[in-house]
């Protein structure tokens, strides 16, 4: 699962800036989670299915 890093993430030798996309194991990302350091990233709009409403007559 892709996490976004919300402060200065240094993860295998990289750094990741606020707003990057950490690539963490769920396990790797517990501890930071915690801190608040990182948060799961939301699903992209454009890579979600589109939900319609309409109705069949």
């Amino acid at each position: 699962m892709p996490y976004i890093a919300n402060v200065t993430v240094k993860h295998d030798g990289k750094n990741y800036q606020p707003g990057a996309e950490v690539p963490l194991t769920d396990k790797q990302a517990a501890p930071l989670l915690a801190l608040k350091a990182v948060q799961e990233a939301e699903p992209d709009a454009d890579k979600a299915p589109a939900k319609t409403n309409k109705k069949k007559d």
